[in-house]
């Protein structure tokens, strides 16, 4: 089995102060805090006799509440299983061995009497290894005469859970209040830092992606893997069977899996189905869907995009913005929907794919990062008039070997004066293009977009016969991409167009050479052979690969702002 654990350098400062008990849980003994400025640049006072709870970020007592106003104390929703009994963590209720799916904090009342009131539900305190307060503890715990820390443990069982931790010091004569909020799930987006990348290897006379893969290789190395072919029915569309994503605490990381009800296009268990169960299920990661299903395509990963960060009408999303394509009519499911709107951070918004054969959002969409850009990225979007700009400025009688043949192979084209002089694939391309301008229009509004932050990919579109009218790349889809690091270099992978006669020659092609003149000059550009196994199976690169990428963030710090208050 794959698996990759995230462990936090927090975690590590937490564990150096603290003991190990001989129920092995973790116990926390916080020494106290340098007083002086917090991370915000508020003075933190003294505390002299107060209560104090102490947490990763800092102290809470009456006179300093920076750190316990909301979102507060923030922790994982505990749903993995980590010591793999087949039962969640939470319905262990704290006995699930190797759990560390807690907040941490440690409880000074220097001998005082203290009174401890849990509201909210779906929360529950430990100390040590008893379970204190919520889910059949009772909501008010008293503790007197207690000369040492108080070693607390918190557990979420949910996505943005929300409750209070009140704390009142009969002795002193103040109180004071500490928020609790579950982390929401976040979807990964192209700024962040990649780990690995994957695609499945499939070969065969006359049908393979040997080329494909061996591109992702020779550049990413150790950092890419290929998936058996014969363990998954051949099925190459690595991107619509499962996102990643992640929920985060300063104590505490969760890894999840957005495991689509796509079912290797076909029945549970068929091609990719079982793919994430394989690779990463395990402790410290959760595998998820919402809903019991039939999918339909607009229900698949390559439909689920999200932006970098942006500021929309004055508010800013410091994680993105999912989109995901669909209409009126026919749009991803209901439950699914509801579920990513519910996460609240990265705010989803619905462009039109539908006028697509297979309908997905990232067949014509894509972001890349550019450190120089106003926001950090730039954002690409299909353009078939700078397509048919470079076919107008190729000799006409350029042969095109790889759009030479018919059938599974190529589009029975010969050469680019036969493109050129096609009257209805004009007028098909001049029909896209209004689309295209209209989902342009939504995502400057969506994404807060200017000129100055659009990349137009040169692109052509056909028509599928077989499709209801529907519309797939002529052109090999330059779009769709991913984006990768290779030795810390961000790189961006897209296929090649092989609008050239000699296939073997990348710098002969002027395609590609227009592409590398509209791409970011920071960004390494790895063209891949994707033609028989992706393109003409209607799609490319992103449709064929998956990434898996560093989830470093401080939500708590940054999206308070998005979350809505329960109660409050």
């Amino acid at each position: 089995m794959r698996s990759m654990r995230y462990e936090l350098s927090l975690v590590a400062v937490l564990l150096s102060f603290g003991c190990a008990e001989g129920d092995g849980k973790t116990s926390l003994a916080l020494a106290p805090p340098p007083f002086g400025e917090d991370d915000t640049g508020l003075v933190i006072p003294d505390a002299g006799t107060s209560t104090v709870l102490e947490t990763t970020r800092g102290p809470i007592f009456a006179a300093y509440l920076n750190y316990g106003e909301f979102p507060g104390l923030v922790g994982v929703p505990n749903l993995d299983d980590d010591d793999e009994d087949g039962t969640p963590d939470w319905g262990q209720a704290g006995d699930a061995s190797g759990d560390d799916d807690f907040s941490l904090g440690s409880l000074v009342t220097n001998g005082h009497d203290v009174t401890l009131r849990l509201a909210g539900e779906g929360l529950r305190i430990y100390r040590g290894g008893d379970l204190v307060l919520g889910d059949g503890a009772g909501d008010t715990l008293v503790v007197s005469g207690e000369s040492q820390a108080l070693d607390l443990r918190f557990e979420y069982s949910d996505f943005l859970v929300q409750g209070t931790l009140s704390i009142e010091d009969a002795t002193e004569g103040e109180s004071f209040d500490v928020a609790l909020t579950g982390s929401p799930m976040f979807f990964n987006h192209h700024l962040q830092a990649s780990i690995e990348a994957m695609a499945l290897k499939v070969g065969g006379l006359g049908y393979n992606n040997d080329a494909f893969v061996e591109g992702y290789e020779a550049a990413l190395g150790d950092d890419f893997f290929t998936l058996n072919a014969s363990r998954y029915s051949g099925d190459v569309w690595v991107q619509d069977e499962f996102e990643f994503g992640y929920a985060s605490a300063p104590d505490a990381h969760l890894s999840i899996v957005f495991d689509t009800h796509r079912n290797g296009q076909g029945r549970p268990g068929d091609g990719l189905d079982n793919f994430p169960e394989d690779a990463y299920e395990g402790p410290g990661w959760l595998l998820i869907n919402w809903g019991t299903v039939t999918a339909s395509s607009l229900d698949y990963g390559g439909n689920l995009e999200i932006s970098p960060p942006v500021t929309v009408d004055g508010v800013f999303y410091p994680y993105g913005r999912v989109y995901y394509g669909g209409n009126q009519i026919y749009q991803p499911h209901p439950e699914t929907q509801t579920a990513i709107e519910g996460f609240q951070v990265q705010k989803p918004f619905m462009p039109d794919s539908t006028w697509l054969c297979v309908g997905h959002i990232d067949e014509f969409t894509s972001t890349v990062p550019d450190p120089s850009a106003p926001k950090g990225f730039r954002f690409v979007i299909s353009d078939t008039r700078a397509g048919w700009d470079v076919l107008n400025a190729m000799a006409p009688d350029t042969s095109l070997p790889r759009y030479a043949p018919g059938g599974f192979s190529g589009h029975g084209i010969d050469d680019v004066a036969e493109i050129l002089a096609d009257g209805a694939l004009h007028a098909l391309n001049e029909e896209v293009q209004d689309i295209i301008d209209e989902q342009e229009a939504l995502f400057r509004r969506k994404l807060g977009l200017t000129d100055e932050d659009i990349i137009y990919m040169p692109s052509l579109f056909e028509e599928i016969d077989g499709c209801w009218g529907g519309k797939a790349a002529l052109i090999p889809g330059m779009a769709n991409l991913i984006v990768a690091d290779v030795d810390g270099q961000a790189t961006a992978f897209l296929a090649d167009p092989f609008l050239r006669e000699n296939t073997s020659d990348q710098s002969d092609d002027p395609m590609i050479a227009e592409v590398r003149e509209r791409m970011p000059a920071s960004l390494d550009l790895v063209f891949l052979d994707d033609w028989e196994v992706y393109h003409m199976g209607l799609g490319e690169v992103h449709c064929g690969s998956n990434v898996l990428r560093r989830a470093a963030n401080a939500w708590w710090e940054d999206a308070g702002h998005l979350i809505a208050q329960e109660g409050r």
